[in-house]
């Protein structure tokens, strides 16, 4: 076989093993993970609801119910049980044991059932559960959690996989309170002048009352013209003596252009509006491109600055 010939196929085995691999590779990748996973014994469950409210007052009971769905393969022994429920920080990092100085509401609570019994595959349950408010309880905000747990039997390995699903209770105990709060803006507020393609924004709503509300925080960004660029509605419990950050997303910015920000909440039943904020945007690439423009109409007239010189230089003026 000729010498050029030989390279010539050489380079074209090369050449197909080479696609060969990647294609291969990019098989294993879209195949290879919905495998595994389809193979792997995990345990499903989800609840519902994922909060309830309730109301009582002192001396009373009331009921309720949730509903526990396993949509997995596997059957797998389900453990009920309650703990106290409070948050840290205005972000709301949730916290599942007692606050000092506070009452354990999760000891209010009991199952019309089993708290340990066997959910099985496909198969939904519902819960029913009693809550019995102690006589002489304040009048206020009380807050637990009821979790759903799978529970099933440690395996030789000794890793078990446990999956959890909770519902946040809000109980109020009936009687004399006071509901108020307010509306700030956020230590990290939006920027004045935005570099980038989305930014957060929000607000801090207080709650300064003896319990919970529920606020609807309405978030608005529009252009000087009016027109709506950016719109969110959101809804949060906000709990007494806290502070709630709620923010949204603000993705795919515009080029450039200045806008107004809007922003309302309902705090304790009456809307609460921070004043109007106008912020600049601009992306870097536009910032580059305005520089860029700059630095060439400064060249351009220095250009026809020298060039005028020469040509003054040139042609000098001629005298009778």
């Amino acid at each position: 076989m000729p010498t050029k010939l030989r390279s010539s196929t050489t380079v074209y085995f090369y050449l197909i093993s080479f696609i060969v691999v990647i294609l291969l590779s990019a098989l294993f990748v879209l195949i290879g993970p919905s495998r595994a996973h389809a193979q792997q014994a995990g345990y499903s469950i989800t609840m519902t609801p994922s909060s309830t409210e309730l109301r009582a007052a002192p001396g009373e009971t009331t009921t309720s119910r949730f509903t526990v769905v396993n949509q997995g393969q596997t059957s797998y022994p389900l453990l009920l049980s309650t703990q106290p429920y409070h948050v840290v920080g205005d972000i709301y990092d949730p916290q599942f044991t007692t606050l000092a100085g506070t009452t354990d509401a999760s000891s209010w609570i009991r199952f019309d059932e089993e708290s340990s019994q066997t959910l099985l595959a496909g198969k939904t349950k519902d819960v029913s559960y009693t809550l019995t408010i102690p006589a002489g309880t304040a009048p206020g905000g009380y807050y637990a959690v009821i979790f759903a747990e799978t529970n099933p039997e440690i395996s030789k390995s000794g890793v078990t996989p446990r999956n959890r699903v909770g519902n946040i209770l809000y109980i109020t105990v009936a009687g004399a309170v006071e509901t108020k709060g307010s509306i700030e803006k956020p230590s990290s507020d939006i920027p004045s002048v935005i570099w980038g393609n989305s930014a957060a924004v929000g607000v801090l709503v207080k709650n300064t009352g003896g319990v919970h509300y529920l606020t609807k925080t309405h978030l608005n960004i529009s252009s000087v013209f009016g027109r709506s660029l950016f719109n969110a509605e959101l809804e949060r419990y906000v709990l007494p003596q806290t502070q709630r950050l709620i923010t949204a997303n603000w993705e795919k910015l515009p080029a450039i252009g200045i806008y107004k920000v809007t922003r309302d909440s309902t705090i304790a039943g009456s809307v609460q509006r921070l004043p109007d904020t106008y912020i600049v945007v601009i992306q870097p690439w536009i910032f580059a491109v305005i520089i860029i423009g700059i630095a060439y109409l400064v060249t351009l007239a220095v250009l026809r600055a020298r060039q005028k010189q020469k040509n003054s230089v040139e042609s000098p003026d001629v005298q009778d």
